[in-house]
């Protein structure tokens, strides 16, 4: 047997090592986050961050008290979207980062009908959003000047401009760095908007991140910073991101949103915020397993695309078109999903 055979195995699990590293990045930094942050959990159940008392009804004109959830429960929107769905009319809304992920929403945000502020530390981008000019593959330069035309929609650099938010969408990135995600972008937004923080107010995490950092590390920021409780004075969820740059099949408003919070009452208000943007929302129990399916979806696409390289390597090698192959196996109806190199 040809040792280039052989070796297709070693090959296919070095892959795989590589591919799996985001999931075993996401465990450990779990546990990780745990032991930097614990000291802020307090009353919380150390194990998940949640209150001690799951399912306890929640007190008259409270929103504490987490109760069970289905495990996901999808919401399609019937019909066009209406400013009020959801207890929302004419909100404000805050979006923190005017990236490829921020821009899409704040956009979104303003033509359902909300006064939008999108917040930006970038002044060249800041700049260029004032002038009508998109910086972002999925918003035209024609789009972003209607959304400004309503008189809805800011870009703008100063905190201030923060103050008097109804909901407030955090997009700012986690880009690596020695192997794990940066999660200073999230701890800095947390602690810029905290000071704005009314009660009855509502944040929603969308940074891609490990599994508890909605509430164990924005959450302790957000409350020192606002002087209020989360799950009693203001509402916090988590919402995983899915924008595929450029894209024209599948944008913000087709793509269904998963969406949760840190009890009924903010996945509610999470739900009803984004049931204004999107043609379907599904709600997960918790904002960790909302966190931990966003790198689900990551870490799929990272194994197969792994995979294929690899394989494209070793089939050239043998003289082998790895296009054909692919194609051929694409035409099994069930258990398999194409992916190229």
């Amino acid at each position: 047997v040809d040792q280039r055979h052989v070796g297709i195995f070693g090959i296919l699990d070095e892959a795989f090592q590589i591919a799996l590293q985001p999931a075993r990045i996401a465990v450990g930094g779990d546990i990780g986050l745990k032991a930097q942050i614990g000291q802020h959990g307090k009353g919380r159940n150390t194990q998940s961050g949640r209150s001690k008392v799951r399912g306890a009804p929640a007190a008259a004109g409270a929103v504490d008290g987490r109760a069970d959830h289905p495990q996901t429960e999808s919401r399609q929107r019937d019909g066009p979207p209406t400013s009020r769905r959801g207890g929302f009319m004419s909100q404000r809304v805050v979006v923190i980062g005017q990236g490829y992920v921020g821009l899409p929403v704040a956009v979104r945000a303003v033509e359902v009908g909300f006064d939008v502020v999108g917040f930006e530390l970038d002044p060249r981008k800041v700049e260029g959003l004032t002038a009508g000019s998109s910086h972002v593959e999925d918003i035209t330069d024609q789009r972003l000047r209607s959304a400004i035309a309503t008189g809805r929609y800011r870009a703008t650099a100063e905190s201030a401009d923060l103050a008097g938010f109804d909901v407030a969408v955090i997009s700012v990135p986690t880009p690596m760095a020695e192997g794990a995600p940066d999660l200073s972008y999230i701890e800095t937004a947390s602690a810029t908007l905290a000071p704005h923080i009314r009660p009855g107010s509502t944040v929603i995490l969308e940074s891609t991140t490990y599994p508890g950092t909605t509430e164990e590390l924005s959450l302790p920021i957000l409350e020192k910073g606002s002087a209020l409780k989360g799950g009693v004075d203001f509402h916090l969820g988590y919402s995983p991101e899915r924008i595929d740059p450029g894209n024209a099949n599948y944008r913000l408003e087709n793509t269904p949103k998963v969406v949760s919070g840190m009890n009924p009452a903010s996945l509610e208000k999470v739900q009803g915020f984004f049931d204004q943007l999107v043609e379907r929302t599904v709600a997960v129990s918790g904002t960790r397993e909302a966190e931990l399916t966003k790198l689900l979806e990551n870490t799929f696409r990272h194994v197969n695309i792994a995979l294929v390289n690899e394989l494209k390597l070793v089939y050239d090698a043998m003289g082998i078109d790895v296009w054909e192959v692919i194609a051929a196996a694409k035409t099994k109806p069930f258990g398999f999903m194409a992916f190229y190199p």
